[in-house]
């Protein structure tokens, strides 16, 4: 049963041990992922048989021209992502088989400390610049800059975001209380897609692995899960208690419904056949707020009823995204927009949309990587909104909550 890949997604994990294993066999790897990316709809609807085949091939030749001999893990990771990021997929993307360190060993002081020893820990990059005057170099620069200081996941841990002479940004880690980070280190390097989105390259802070982020906007003083230091507006997010299923009548003339993921697990779709049950039931309100903010996507099938219903109610329908709305969600969004008395607010969604994936996860020759390759084709449809996103007809301001201004507009509508 064909389902979208839920952007979302933890990386696979096999028996093989990356820690053990330093070099692999890159050209290989890279040969693999051509012979593979050559299948996938994303490169026959882009590349094969027009100008850009050349351009492709002549990355393949440049990337395998350098592989001589077996080559560090990280650096052929590097290189398979330049390779896969000839095509214009963002669902598509490469993943280490195993991580470099067990999280699970994070409060085991000794373990930490061993791996501190190892040659992957010991020849991370770290800034030569001194931190302070880093920091205070990029601290107060404009809000609008992409360049300053960050909180990274709690305000514990702050990074300074600043630019490198190659204009990619580098996150370099400030403090910290994570186990395997030191102030210095570099947590992450940040380049600006054609698109004027941002590819995060960034190390695990809990296994320390290499992983790429995609297609994330800078918007509202975050970039991924970076947040300026001092702003505290977040509205653009539900409260990380709503159920994944939530229904409520706000008043007469308003209904609310928050989607908070369209999975196509089994016991998701169970979710999806009992709500809608309860749904039919009680929605009758001329007004309905569709909440799709942070739904990293899954099955049409999850998600597609739902337009039957919202066509046979006649309802004005207020659809609420964010810049982590993503996959079949932005599908979904489009649908409505389409077939429905709707309007759109709050913010573009990722632009991870036109493809997806379903039964084309593989392991390089190596067993260092998995590749996680496009089967599934929605190009014609939605590849206007690849790496771009849906963007609202409204945006809402991010110092009141989101659904309260969606109110006020309604209110305003006669």
């Amino acid at each position: 049963m064909k389902t979208l890949f839920t952007f979302l997604l933890a990386t696979l994990i096999t028996s093989f041990s990356i820690a053990q294993t330093e070099a692999c066999d890159c050209k290989k790897d890279l040969d693999y992922l051509v012979k593979k990316m050559k299948k996938t709809p994303s490169y026959k609807n882009q590349i094969k048989g027009t100008h850009k085949e050349n351009s492709f091939n002549e990355t393949y030749r440049d990337l395998s021209g350098q592989l001589t001999s077996s080559v560090a893990i990280d650096v052929c990771y590097n290189m398979l992502q330049q390779q896969l990021a000839t095509v214009k997929d963002n669902h598509a993307n490469i993943y280490f088989s195993d991580s470099f360190f067990n999280k699970k060993n994070l409060s085991e002081a000794k373990k930490v400390s061993e791996f501190k020893k190892t040659e992957i820990y010991k020849n991370h990059p770290r800034t030569l610049e001194d931190l302070s005057q880093l920091e205070t170099r990029v601290l107060h620069l404009p809000a609008s800059s992409i360049e300053g200081v960050y909180t990274f996941r709690s305000k514990e841990n702050s990074v300074a975001l600043h630019k490198a002479e190659d204009n990619s940004y580098t996150a370099t880690v400030l403090k910290t209380d994570m186990p395997l980070w030191e102030p210095g280190q570099i947590l992450a390097t940040i380049t600006q897609e054609s698109d004027g989105k941002y590819q995060v390259n960034y190390t695990n802070e809990k296994t320390f692995t290499p992983q790429t982020i995609k297609s994330m906007a800078f918007d509202n003083g975050r970039l991924w899960v970076f947040k300026k230091l001092g702003d505290e507006n977040n509205n653009e997010f539900v409260a990380s208690d709503t159920p994944q299923w939530t229904f409520e009548t706000i008043n007469d003339t308003v209904d609310y419904v928050y989607f908070g993921s369209f999975s196509g697990s089994n016991s998701n779709r169970k979710k999806q056949k009992d709500f809608i049950a309860s749904f039919e039931k009680n929605f009758n309100a001329p007004n309905l707020i569709v909440d799709l903010r942070s739904n990293g996507g899954g099955s049409y099938e999850v998600s597609d009823p739902f337009l039957q219903l919202f066509e046979k109610s006649n309802a004005n329908i207020y659809v609420i995204t964010n810049l982590f709305t993503a996959s079949n969600a932005e599908q979904f969004t489009v649908k409505i927009l389409k077939n429905v008395k709707a309007t759109h607010l709050g913010q573009a969604t990722m632009g991870t949309v036109s493809y997806g994936i379903e039964n084309s996860v593989v392991q390089s020759p190596s067993g260092v990587f998995t590749y996680y390759l496009t089967d599934m084709n929605f190009h014609n449809t939605y590849f206007k909104y690849e790496g771009k996103g849906v963007v609202p007809s409204q945006k809402l301001a991010f110092d009141r909550d989101w659904i309260k201004q969606t109110l006020a507009l309604i209110s305003e509508v006669k």
